[in-house]
Parts: structure tokens; C-alpha cells; sequence
């Protein structure tokens, strides 16, 4: 490494004509004007002794260019020094002894970090010490590793005071004119940005709790140099995981969590090798625990785009990938911290956005920091980023201050002060635009432009950073102005020479020249891929090409990729090259819409790949796109109605239900009996109407139109899904004949086909398992659960064995098997808390509550009781509220907190379905076992009546209404429950059936310690 010792000379003369605070705040400004000046060129101030200071280039990451760095940082403090004294008023001019020595010394670890130690940082104090006033002299090392890029005076033999040997000193005078290194243009003035990044750095490493630093600028402000800055100082062994967003990217939702995979695979990120697994799992095996590797491995594959097929579960791939992610991080948090960046957050998808707040929030053990980049509008498309989060900054980054704007001018272009001072002004501050205008300054006419701008009035600068750009393509021979050009119609500005060959000649001395006039640039980690150094070069090009030329280039790649073996490859990018010609051809000829009509085509088939894949908000803008080159409305038919039903589904997965019924009713009215659109729109408005306006009546007859629709059509998978939505609606008007009628269909469907339907197969054999119980055997409903739990996991859908769980364990409840019922709901409730699913985790919850209440595990049922109460009250859950307030109440009864249970009964969120025959006959219950806790009994008598009342009606559910005369008949005698004969009556058929549970129930209140109430 370089070290640099500063000394202020004459300051002991100073100290003598000033007061000492006085002193001591002049002191002070010079160590903080030397901080500064090292900084800017990547130096470290190590200590202070005094009015001296020794700086250090090479800590934490040494650089090639160290020594040249070290120098430039000894002129600059040199000129500092001497403005110092006018800018502190002084009368005595402030000189400076500076000595510069490279070569090996010993650094302390993070927790002595100033000690520094060694012969060579001796060596540079006694150059220091012989250096005269205003004077820099130089080791012969430094000299040898500088002499290229620095002009030095005649050597000198210096004697060295503590060494047997003199040592040779190398005056430094000036930098060599007109050496510019492009590749390394000094950073400048982010010192507060860095700063920040390395104490939330330090924090979340000193913690072991994740973090998150968001850093917001406009195009070309420096936010990318920024974070490269700061990742070369980590320090050793932390491990950094990078990726990059864009919306044109065909495998993966998660690309860049997926870039950051296949990096720590060792793979270049092209289609999956066949060994990718394998290699994947031994990848795991590092990670996490043996037992954990297969799961661990398959969720990470999700991240890759192994293993999703697109299927009605794929909504919860965000929960799968979001803990594979967590626990990778965890084991390599295991040898130190991990940073994680995503650049060009402002093009990720939403899926994406939401992975990165729930890894911050859930890494609470991690020592994560994780680092997002983007443009300015980000926060406008996603205003509540990191909102509630702990431990998350988001910064704006600023434009440069003109004079560290004019240093970045001096260094980029190799410009005097003057000159770069006018470039600076202009720029405004943006260090893309001064780099941009010093590099058609330093390369105009293919050679370094001569100090100066000519004559006195100076050259005419470009008034926008588009116009110097365009100057510079212009610069170019014709051949490889012609390539930059075209290789603009690439999206992302990123490209393979293969890719390029389909419309340019990208031959190694065009590539290279372009390369050399700073405007591609090849990509490190992909042999044979290059790419824009920048969107602002790319899209300065793709303006200048003429339309007629725009459309012929984006048809021909379009072509190419749309043959058989690549169209379902690229779908995306087909569109999007399709969209760009179909915009270009309606403009040359509106009357031509064949291009517009493939485009289309193409826009809707990517819509429907983003939407089978849960990318709900990429479907709404795919399909959005293609209605908007449709043509007017007045023209439209068949295939844009099914465009509108299908942007209504991806509306309907965002939750947007207003929005979604109103593009299916569009979409029938556009239908005109098309039975694919009918079948579609009416399954999704008819499921609208049921579970949101709570219509069953109006939702009955969509579902009819919805299935005479899909039979007519013949699609096992349709007709399956609209059958299984279908079914719920007479089982909740108690007609369980016809419900299981529709599930038994719905069964049959999804087995019928060449591929069978596990997910459809599951919810028949949910819904057949509902209509079996309460007039059934439980031993066949278990027999159907356990049924649907071998087909969910035997298919590996997370999500659909969860169900199944949970299913096993209510009907395991019923029959009394209460250990076994709560560890289903235990891997049920693990699986659903794992995936986010909220509305299942509280019916999970809810049962498990209830099986522990049995099991007279009383604090245990209200934890879980009270958290399922909860979610359904953040989610304005109807069905399942009422049931779950009333379970709780029974369970704070049976604890004795009468008043507890007096309160919930009174929220009226607990009643919100007290008038559906579920949620009275659930209250009825509830309020019984209270009435039974005041020692109320007439009251509980009374209500107890009232539930038998309600389930010996037209109801088809024999069990439920044996349970209530069981119920009613054990707690208040033969009269209450209509006679020996009908409690004998409903005992022998709670036993036939194994309904255990309704048998226990009575005897688990009978003797209820009565409570005082006021």
C-alpha cells in the first residue's frame, strides 16, 4: 500500500501569535481538508499527531493505481494548504512537507484499525521530515509504479534517521499532461454517502440483524458508483450477492435473486444446465441442516425457474422463494456478514419488491445489509417502499457541488481548472454528463484534444447530455456508428454477438472501436455478451434510427426468435419487439395494421405466461399494451374480449375486485356467446358476487352460465375449476346433494385427463370431505383427507398439502384423535405461515384452537384462538370470523374469564355472520357455555333450545343436528332435547358416524366452576 505524511511547516510559530482555541480550530480544518482530499481519491486518514497526519491508500482493498492516487492526493492537499490561509483569515501562509513511500506494512484488524505500523510508514515520515516547505518527495517505489502517469524532479540521497542505509527521494512535480485514464476516473465527493453505507454496514454486522440502505438519484447522478465504491472497502470475508432487474427477462420472476444464484453455482446464468440440481443441492447442503436440504433446494430452484409449472399455486412461490432465500442467507451468514444489492429496482417486478421487504423484516438474526438502487420515480409507483420496516434508510443522491463537480471534470477529461470549470457549470452537477462531455472532448477526431478550448469565447458545449452523446456516436467511423445504432434495438442495451450478427456485422475492430469510444462496453461475466455503458447511450441511439429502419431491424430480430425452436423461449422479448414495429409501421401507415395485429398476438401470449406465474401487475401492463394497439374499441371482437377478461383476472389476483367485475362484464358483453370468454369471465364474476357482495343468488346463475359455457367447450381444466367454484354455492344453502353432486364431477374431471389435475383433485376432495361430515362417516372423510394429502404431496404443491393438513386434522379432531389432529395443524400452520397465506393460517388456527381446548390445553387454544380472531379481523373476513370468535369465547369461559368472553361476544366484528346459519348456531353455543360460567342455566337452557331449534329445520346435516340434541339433552334433560328417545337416537348416531368431539363437548362444561359477575 501508498502512505502519505502531511505535515503543516511553521505551525509552532503560529501557535504563538494565536489564542490556543483559536489554534486548535485551525488544526482542526487542516486535518479535516486533508481527510477530504485523501477521500476523494480513496485514501483513508489513519491518524493524527499533532499537525501532522499520515493517510493510507490500499485499506481495506488495494488498487492497482495506489500510488498514482496517493500523488494526486499530495498535489491537491499541497494547493489546499495554501487556500487555507486566506480562508481562515491568517496573515502566515500555510505550507505543507508531504513524503509518499509504497510498499508492505502491518494494518490492525477492525478493533485497532489507526495502528499502522512498519518500516516503509517510518521510511515515509523521514521523507516527510526532508522534504522542504510546499515540497513532495517520493520513495523510488512509489516513483517506479507512478512514472507513467507523473513527472518527478532529480533524485536526492536523503539520510534516514533509525536506518543504516540513506534512502532515495524523488521530488514529485506535477502530473503528466493529457494522461487520462478513462477506466479509472477518480470518485468524487460521496463521502457522506459511503459514510452512511459503511456505519449501517458496521451496525448490521455488529448486530446481526438485517438492514436496508435504498439509494434514489436521477439517470447518471452516481448511485451505482457509489455502491461499487463501497463494495471494494468491505472488509475481508464478507460475502456480496449482486443482481440487476429488468422487465425483459424470460425464466424468472426472481431474476435477480436468481443472477445471485447462479453466480454462487459457478454458472453464467444462460438456461439451466442439466446438472443444475445437483449442483444447487450440494450448494444447500453448506447451508442448512441435513433434514432441510430438500426443501431448502427446491424453493431455491423456484428462484431459477426450476420446477414451476405455471399452476394455480404458483401465487405462493413468493413465500417459498422468500424462505430458501433466508435460509441461504443464514448459512453464509454463518462465516460473516452478507450484503445483497439489487440494481434497477424502479424496473422490478412488484413480486420482487415485496420478497426484498419481507427478507429485511424476517432476517432479524441475519447480518444482512441489503442495498437497493434506483431512479428517482421509483417511490411514485411504490410510495409505502420499506414503510414500517426497522433498520431502513432511504437516500436521495445529490448532484456534485460545482467544485467537486469541477475535480471530476479535471480527472475525467485531464482539463485545467478553468476549462473544467465550464464543464462543470454546464453539466449542472451530473457526473454522467461530465463524463459524457469530457469524453467527446477527449476523444474528438480519435485523439486527446490539446489543453484549452481555443479562442477566448471556448467551444460551444452540446446543451443536454443527449446532444453530447449524439455528438460522440456521430465521431464514429461509418461502419461502427451504423453497429451502436442498431445494436440500440436490443432491450436493455445488452446483447450477444450472435444476437447482433441478425441485423449488423459486429466485427472484433467495430466492437472495438466502440468499446474505445466509451459507448458499449463488454460484459466480464459472459464471454461474447456486451452491452450499453449506459441507458442514456442507448436510448440517444435508438432515436437516431430513421422508423422504416426501426421497423425492418425489431422485425427481423422478432423473426428470428418467433421460429419453433425459440418462440416459447423469448415470449417477452418478441413482444416487445413486435410492439416497437407495430409503433413504427402504424406511423408510416396507419392503415397497415398486420405488424399491430402480431403484436398483439404477441403482447397477449406474454400476458398470459406473467399471469399463470402470479406476475399480476406484469399481466396488467402486458395486456394493457396489447388492447392499446388493438385499434378503437368500436372494432373490437372475440380476441380482444378474452385480452379484457383475462386483464380482469390479473386484476382479480391483486385484489382490485371493483376494477377486475367491471373488465368481466366488458368482457361478456364484448363476448357475443364466445364460450372460452363466457366460461372465463362469467367462473370469475360469479365468484366475485359470492364471496364479496355476497350475492349466492345472482352468483348461482353465472356459475350456470359460466358451466354450460365450459361443457360446451371441453376443456377438462376449465370445466374442472368452474365446477370446484361452482360447488359452494348450494353447500352454503345447505343443498349438499347438489354440492356433491358438482365436487364429484369436478373429481372425475381432473382425473380424466392424459396429465391428471392434482391441484383440481385436492379441492374436490376438499369439498367431497366437506359434504361427507356432517351427514356421514368421519372414518370416510379422514380416509378422503389422508386421499388428498398423498395427492398434494405426492405433486410437491406446498400449498395444497397444507390444505390437506389441515383437513386430516379437523377430521382427526372430530373422532377425538386429538394428537394427531394437532400435528397436522402444526405442518399446516408451519406451511401456511411460511407461504403468507393469512385467511388459511387463521381456519388453520382456528381448528388447532379448538383441538387444544378439548385437550384442555386452555392457554394454548387462546393463543391460538385470539391470533386467528385477529387476521380475520384484519382481513374483513366474513366466513370464518363469527365461528372463530365464538371458539374463543367458549375457551375464555372455560378459563373463567367471563368477562373476556362477555367482550368478544359484544365486538361486533364477532357477529358480523350472526344471521348465516353458521355463525347463530356457533354463537348459540358460545353463549350457552357463558350463560353455564355466570351460572345462568335457564339461559343456557334457553339458548340451547333455540340451537336445536335451528338445526332440526330443513337442514342435510343429521350429524350436526344429532350433535345439538346430544348437547342440549346431556346439560338439561330428556325435555329440553325432545325425549330419551331422541337423545338415544342422536348417541347412536354420533357413535355410527365418530363424531366423538360432539359427544365430549357437554361433559367438558358440565361442571364449570361458576364465576361472580356483577
Amino acid at each position: 500500500m501508498s502512505v502519505v505524511f502531511v505535515d503543516m511547516t511553521g505551525s509552532t510559530e503560529l501557535a504563538s501569535q494565536v489564542d490556543p482555541e483559536r489554534f486548535r480550530e485551525i488544526l482542526a480544518a487542516f486535518h479535516g481538508m486533508v481527510t477530504e482530499e485523501a477521500a476523494w481519491y480513496g485514501g483513508v486518514a489513519e491518524r493524527f499527531i499533532g499537525d501532522a497526519v499520515l493517510v493510507v491508500f490500499g485499506v481495506p482493498s488495494a488498487r492497482d493505481d495506489d500510488a498514482v492516487r496517493a500523488i494526486r492526493a499530495a498535489l491537491d492537499i499541497r494547493e489546499r494548504a495554501r487556500d487555507l490561509c486566506e480562508d481562515l483569515g491568517l496573515r502566515t501562509p500555510v505550507e505543507v512537507r508531504i513524503g509518499v513511500l509504497t510498499g508492505q506494512v502491518a494494518v490492525g484488524t477492525a478493533e485497532d484499525r489507526s495502528i499502522v505500523i512498519g518500516a516503509e510508514v517510518n521510511l515515509g515520515a523521514r521523507l516527510q521530515q526532508a522534504a522542504a516547505p510546499g515540497e513532495i518527495l517520493a520513495g523510488s517505489s512509489t516513483r517506479q509504479l507512478a512514472r507513467d502517469a507523473v513527472d518527478f524532479g532529480e533524485s536526492r540521497t536523503i539520510e534516514a534517521k533509525g536506518f543504516e542505509r540513506a534512502i532515495t527521494a524523488w521530488p514529485v512535480l506535477g502530473l503528466r499532461q493529457r494522461i487520462v485514464d478513462r477506466r479509472r476516473i477518480a470518485f468524487v465527493n460521496r463521502r457522506r454517502e459511503l459514510s452512511l453505507l459503511n456505519d449501517v454496514f458496521d451496525r448490521a454486522a455488529s448486530r446481526e440483524r438485517a438492514h436496508l440502505v435504498t439509494l434514489l438519484g436521477e439517470p447518471g447522478i452516481g448511485k451505482s458508483r457509489v455502491v461499487t465504491e463501497f463494495l471494494a472497502g468491505l472488509p475481508e470475508g464478507t460475502k456480496v450477492l449482486a443482481g440487476r432487474s429488468s422487465p425483459f427477462e424470460e425464466d424468472v420472476e426472481f431474476w435477480p435473486v436468481a443472477q445471485m444464484l447462479h453466480r454462487q453455482l459457478g454458472d453464467d446464468g444462460a438456461p439451466p444446465a442439466a446438472d443444475i440440481e445437483d449442483r444447487l443441492r450440494a450448494a444447500v447442503a453448506e447451508w442448512v441442516d441435513a433434514g432441510e436440504v430438500e426443501s431448502a433446494a427446491r424453493r431455491l430452484g423456484l428462484a431459477l425457474g426450476l420446477h414451476d409449472d405455471g399452476g394455480d399455486d404458483s401465487r405462493y412461490q413468493l413465500a417459498e422463494v422468500r424462505q430458501g432465500v433466508l435460509a441461504m442467507l443464514a448459512g453464509l451468514a454463518r462465516s460473516g456478514p452478507v450484503v445483497l444489492v439489487f440494481e434497477d429496482l424502479h424496473q422490478a417486478d412488484p413480486l420482487l419488491l415485496d420478497l426484498i421487504e419481507q427478507l429485511v423484516k424476517e432476517a432479524r438474526k441475519v447480518p444482512l445489509l441489503v442495498v437497493c438502487v434506483a431512479r428517482w420515480e421509483f417511490l411514485e409507483d411504490r410510495p409505502t417502499w420499506a414503510g414500517g420496516l426497522p433498520d431502513a434508510v432511504t437516500l436521495w443522491v445529490e448532484h456534485l457541488a460545482p467544485d467537486h463537480a469541477t475535480r471530476l471534470a479535471m480527472s475525467a477529461g485531464g482539463l485545467e481548472r478553468a476549462e473544467a470549470e465550464r464543464v462543470a457549470a454546464h453539466a449542472g452537477g451530473n457526473p454522467l454528463f461530465i463524463i459524457e462531455i469530457t469524453g467527446m472532448l477527449h476523444h474528438e477526431d480519435g485523439d486527446p484534444r490539446p489543453t484549452g478550448y481555443g479562442d477566448g469565447a471556448g467551444v460551444a458545449l452540446p446543451a443536454t447530455v443527449q446532444a453530447v452523446v449524439a455528438a460522440r456516436i456521430d465521431q464514429l467511423s461509418a461502419p461502427a456508428r451504423e453497429l451502436v445504432r442498431r445494436a440500440s434495438v436490443f432491450p436493455r442495451g445488452r446483447f450477444d454477438t450472435d444476437e447482433l450478427s441478425l441485423i449488423a456485422d459486429p466485427t472484433p475492430e467495430l466492437l472495438a472501436e466502440a468499446e474505445n469510444e466509451e459507448l458499449l462496453q463488454p460484459d466480464e461475466e459472459h464471454p461474447g455478451v456486451w452491452r450499453f455503458r449506459s441507458d442514456v447511450l442507448r436510448d440517444v441511439a435508438y432515436d437516431s434510427l430513421a422508423k422504416r429502419e426501426r421497423r425492418r431491424l425489431h422485425l427481423r430480430v422478432a423473426d428470428r426468435l418467433s421460429e419453433p425452436e425459440l418462440l416459447d423461449r423469448y415470449p417477452r422479448t418478441i413482444a416487445f419487439h413486435l410492439e416497437l414495429a407495430a409503433r413504427a409501421s402504424l406511423d408510416l401507415n396507419p392503415d397497415d395494421r398486420s405488424i399491430a395485429d402480431r403484436a398483439v398476438d404477441a403482447l397477449t401470449r406474454a400476458g398470459d405466461v406473467a399471469r399463470r406465474r402470479i406476475e399480476s401487475r406484469a399481466a396488467v401492463d402486458l395486456y394493457g399494451r396489447a388492447l392499446a394497439l388493438a385499434g378503437p374499441e368500436s372494432v373490437w371482437g372475440v380476441r380482444e374480449s378474452w385480452i379484457v377478461s383475462m386483464l380482469g383476472e390479473a386484476r382479480y389476483w391483486l385484489g382490485d375486485f371493483d376494477e377486475a367485475e367491471a373488465r368481466f362484464r366488458k368482457a361478456m358483453a364484448l363476448a357475443e356467446g364466445d364460450d372460452r370468454v363466457t366460461a372465463h369471465a362469467a367462473r370469475f364474476l360469479a365468484d366475485i358476487t359470492l364471496t364479496i357482495r355476497g350475492d349466492d343468488a345472482l352468483a348461482a346463475g353465472l356459475f350456470e352460465r359460466s358451466l354450460e359455457a365450459a361443457r360446451r367447450l371441453g376443456d377438462p381444466r376449465v370445466l374442472a375449476r368452474t365446477l370446484l367454484m361452482a360447488g359452494w354455492v348450494p353447500y352454503w344453502r345447505d343443498r349438499l346433494d347438489d354440492a356433491e353432486t358438482l365436487f364429484q364431477e369436478a373429481l372425475d374431471v381432473s382425473r380424466s385427463g392424459d396429465v391428471p389435475d392434482a391441484w383440481a383433485e385436492v379441492r374436490a376432495l376438499v369439498g367431497l370431505a366437506g359434504v361427507t361430515s356432517p351427514r356421514g362417516s368421519e372414518a370416510d372423510v379422514l380416509t378422503i383427507a389422508k386421499d388428498a394429502l398423498a395427492t398434494a404431496e405426492a405433486s410437491g404443491q406446498q400449498f395444497s398439502a397444507a390444505i390437506a393438513h389441515q383437513l386430516v386434522s379437523a377430521s382427526s379432531c372430530r373422532m377425538l384423535e386429538l394428537d394427531e389432529a394437532i400435528a397436522h395443524a402444526d405442518t399446516a400452520v408451519r406451511i401456511f405461515r411460511e407461504l403468507g397465506a393469512r385467511w388459511e393460517l387463521a381456519s388453520v388456527l382456528g381448528d388447532r384452537g379448538t383441538a387444544h381446548r378439548v385437550a384442555g390445553r386452555l392457554d394454548a387454544a387462546e393463543l391460538d384462538l385470539r391470533e386467528a380472531f385477529v387476521l380475520c379481523r384484519d382481513l374483513n373476513e366474513r366466513a370464518l370470523v363469527t365461528w372463530t370468535a365464538s371458539e374463543l369465547v367458549r375457551t375464555l369461559a372455560m378459563q373463567g374469564d367471563v368477562g373476556g368472553a362477555r367482550s368478544v361476544l359484544t365486538d361486533p366484528v364477532a357477529r358480523i355472520a350472526e344471521t348465516e346459519q353458521g355463525g347463530s348456531t356457533a354463537l348459540l353455543y358460545a353463549e350457552s357455555v357463558t350463560d353455564l360460567a355466570e351460572g345462568d342455566r335457564p339461559g343456557a337452557r334457553t339458548r340451547s333450545v333455540a340451537l336445536l331449534s335451528a338445526e332440526t329445520g330443513e337442514r342435510q346435516q343429521p350429524n350436526r343436528r344429532a350433535a345439538a340434541v346430544w348437547w342440549t339433552g346431556s346439560l338439561f334433560g330428556p325435555e329440553a332435547a325432545g325425549g330419551e328417545r331422541a337423545i338415544e337416537e342422536a348417541r347412536d348416531t354420533l357413535e355410527r358416524n365418530g363424531w366423538r368431539l360432539a359427544l365430549r363437548e357437554p361433559q367438558l362444561v358440565a361442571d364449570l366452576k361458576v364465576v361472580a359477575t356483577t
